[in-house]
């Protein structure tokens, strides 16, 4: 399934709510910057949906 982001829906939003339905066996998603709050709302998506989560990021700047 392809879940695409709208006015109402981000990346991390839709990709949170796949995780946590536990419905999807993994996720995999490309949401571009993350921070590390967003990231641990992600793992912790993940954990309640026992789904596995792939996040393919840009490095924040050092």
């Amino acid at each position: 399934m392809l879940l695409q982001p709208d006015a109402s829906h981000t990346t991390y939003d839709l990709a949170c709510q796949a995780l946590q339905a536990g419905t999807c066996h993994a996720v995999i998603t490309w949401p571009g910057m993350l921070s590390n709050e967003q990231l641990n709302g992600l793992e912790n998506a993940a954990e309640h949906g026992a789904s596995h989560g792939i996040v393919i990021r840009d490095r924040m700047a050092s």
